[in-house]
């Protein structure tokens, strides 16, 4: 018999053959009689095993156990999602934009505002800036990112902190 063979014989008492294997096994089985006896071999180890009660750990191997987890757990170590250097440059490019945001909105009034109020100048100048001079979709694109960037920030923390 091969090892394959073995294999298989345990397969097919598991009942995890395909039916492909089981029909081509079965089919042996007729033909071979020490594969037959190999199995019959099997069935009854199989079914004295299955007669044994299980084993329970022992509630002093358990505490001793679960007492070594935490000074197992410290010495894995823990690489950060995103590494530090590239935070701070995503930190650095979007505060330099959010600048750039307010110089553009705080700069010169745009032309053809008529706006009487002080109040409907600041909408209007903050309208026009952010419809009209950037583009939508770069707001949305930085938005996500942010976003992005601050879950990733509150994963990681949360698995340090476990």
């Amino acid at each position: 018999m091969q090892p394959e063979d073995s294999i298989l014989l345990w397969k097919y008492i598991d009942g995890q053959c395909a039916p492909e294997e089981a029909l081509q096994l079965e089919q042996r089985l007729e033909q071979d009689a020490a594969l037959k006896a190999a199995l019959e071999i099997r069935l009854r180890l199989n079914a004295s095993l299955r007669q044994l009660p299980l084993e329970q750990p022992s509630l002093r191997f358990a505490m001793n156990v679960m007492d070594r987890l935490p000074a197992l757990v410290r010495k894995i170590q823990v690489e950060p999602l995103v590494s530090p250097r590239w935070l701070r440059n995503f930190w650095a490019a979007m505060a330099t934009t959010v600048g750039a945001v307010i110089a553009l909105v705080s700069g010169s009034a745009p032309a053809g505002m008529a706006s009487s109020s002080p109040t409907a100048k600041v909408i209007d100048h903050w309208t026009t800036t952010f419809f009209e001079r950037l583009p939508y979709n770069y707001l949305v694109a930085c938005a996500a990112v942010a976003l992005g960037l601050l879950a990733l920030a509150a994963i990681e923390r949360r698995f340090v902190r476990h």
